[in-house]
C-alpha cells in the first residue's frame, strides 16, 4: 500500500519510513501539509492511506484533514498527536478521521492501527453490499413462495377435505403470508442509500393467549412428526400488552423453534408453555420450556448476540431477534437452563392494564405445574437481560 506520511521532523519521518517499508508498504514522505496536498491532488501516485502529524508549521494536521475530505471522502487518514485532547478528537471525528495514534508509538502499534482501520472498512463495505443485495434475496424468496401459494390454492379449489387436506392448505397459505410480511419488513429497513426509510409498525393491544394458540397451531405438524407433547398452562386468559402483534409472535416462534431443535436427540420431548402475571401485577411472564439438551453455563452470556450459535446449521439470529423484539416493547428475556435437563426462557412484558394485588387467580390449569421454574424479582428494571442457573 502507498502511504503518504506527513511530518515536519526528519528523524520521525525516517523512522516511520523504515518501519513501514520493512513491512511491505511504500512510503511517500513529505514535511509539510502543502506538499501533502500537492501530492494528493496531482494524482501522480495513488495513495492508500494518509498518516499525518497534528502540530506542523503553517497548517495543522486537522486543517489538512479538512482539505483532504473535500476531494477524498473515503481516503483513510490517521492523525499523530503528542498528547490526547478531547476537543481535538471531537473536531477530527467531525471530519471523519479514521484513527489516532499518540507519540511515541512503536511500529507494532502503528501497524495494529492500520489493521483496525482496514477491518472496519471491510465490514462497512460488506454491510453496504448486503444492503444492496437484499432486494435480490427477497425476490428469490418470493419466487418459490409463488409456487407454494399456487399448489395450496389448487388444494382449496379441488375441495380435498379428506384427512384434513383443506386445513393443511390453509396453514401453508398462512405461512406464506407471514413470509411475505417478513420480506416487506426487510425491504423497508433503513439502508445506506435510503437512511430515512422505515417501517411504520402498527401497535395496539396484543392478546398473549391468542398469540400462543396461533403459534402452537403453526407448529402443529412438526409437533406430530417429532413426537413432541405440548403442555400449556394459562393462569388467566385475556392478558394483553401494548405492542406489535407480529413482532411478539415472531419472538415466541423463535423460542418454540429453538426448543424443538434442542429436543432433537431427547427421549422425553415435552414443550411447556406458561402465561401468568407477575406477583406485583405490573408485568406478564410468557414461558417456553423444553426437555432438551440445555445450555452450558459458559455460553449463556453470548446466546443473545447476533451470529452466535451452537447449532451446526444455525445462523445465530433467532435469540437476537427475540431480544430485539422484546426490548423494543420495554420487556426483558430471562433464561434458566441446565445441560442435559432442558431450558426455560421467559419473556416478561409490561401489562397493558396492570393488575392490583389479588385481582387474578389460577383459573383452570390445562396441565400440572411445570417441573422447573425461574426465580425473578419483579422489582428489577424491565429492560435488562437476566440470567440464572438452576
Amino acid at each position: 500500500m502507498n502511504i503518504l506520511v506527513v511530518d515536519d521532523e526528519p528523524v520521525m519521518l525516517d523512522s516511520i519510513r523504515i518501519a513501514l517499508e520493512s513491512n511491505g508498504h511504500r512510503v511517500i514522505g513529505v514535511r509539510s501539509p502543502q506538499e501533502a496536498l500537492h501530492q494528493l491532488f496531482s494524482g501522480a501516485t495513488p495513495i492508500g492511506l494518509v498518516l499525518t502529524d497534528y502540530l506542523m508549521p503553517g497548517m495543522t494536521g486537522l486543517e489538512l484533514l479538512e482539505m483532504v475530505r473535500e476531494k477524498h471522502t473515503d481516503l483513510p487518514v490517521i492523525l499523530m498527536t503528542a498528547y490526547s485532547e478531547t476537543a481535538l478528537v471531537i473536531q477530527a471525528l467531525k471530519h471523519h478521521c479514521d484513527g489516532f495514534i499518540e507519540k511515541p508509538f512503536s511500529p507494532d502499534q502503528l501497524l495494529a492501527e492500520f489493521d483496525r482501520i482496514e477491518q472496519y472498512r471491510r465490514r462497512k463495505a460488506s454491510e453496504k453490499d448486503s444492503g444492496q443485495d437484499l432486494p435480490k434475496i427477497v425476490h428469490q424468496i418470493n419466487n418459490p413462495l409463488l409456487a407454494i401459494t399456487g399448489y395450496a390454492q389448487l388444494i382449496q379449489m379441488k375441495g380435498c377435505r379428506e384427512n384434513g387436506m383443506q386445513q393443511y392448505a390453509d396453514k401453508i397459505l398462512d405461512a406464506v403470508h407471514q413470509i411475505q410480511h417478513i420480506n416487506r419488513k426487510i425491504m423497508q429497513q433503513p439502508t445506506i442509500d435510503n437512511p430515512g426509510q422505515h417501517d411504520p409498525e402498527e401497535t395496539g393491544p396484543v392478546s398473549l393467549d391468542e398469540r400462543i394458540s396461533h403459534c402452537l397451531d403453526f407448529f402443529d405438524g412438526i409437533f406430530t412428526i417429532r413426537h413432541i407433547r405440548v403442555e400449556k398452562r394459562i393462569s388467566e386468559t385475556g392478558l394483553q400488552v401494548l405492542g406489535n402483534a407480529f413482532d411478539i409472535e415472531q419472538a415466541l416462534k423463535n423460542l418454540i423453534a429453538n426448543a424443538i431443535d434442542a429436543m432433537a436427540e431427547s427421549k422425553r420431548k415435552i414443550l411447556s408453555i406458561s402465561l401468568a402475571p407477575t406477583t406485583d401485577g405490573r408485568f406478564v411472564d410468557l414461558g417456553v420450556a423444553d426437555t432438551g439438551c440445555g445450555i452450558e453455563e459458559e455460553f449463556r452470556d453470548c446466546i443473545f448476540e447476533t451470529s452466535f450459535t451452537r447449532k451446526p446449521n444455525g445462523n445465530g439470529l433467532g435469540l437476537a431477534v427475540v431480544k430485539h423484539a422484546i426490548e423494543k416493547h420495554g420487556g426483558s428475556v430471562f433464561v434458566d437452563s441446565q445441560p442435559g435437563n432442558g431450558s426455560r426462557f421467559v419473556i416478561r412484558l409490561p401489562l397493558l392494564e396492570p393488575k392490583t394485588e389479588n385481582s387474578w387467580h389460577d383459573g383452570n390449569l390445562e396441565t400440572t405445574r411445570l417441573s422447573h421454574s425461574i426465580l425473578m424479582d419483579p422489582g428489577k428494571p424491565a429492560n435488562r437481560l437476566m440470567y440464572r442457573s438452576l
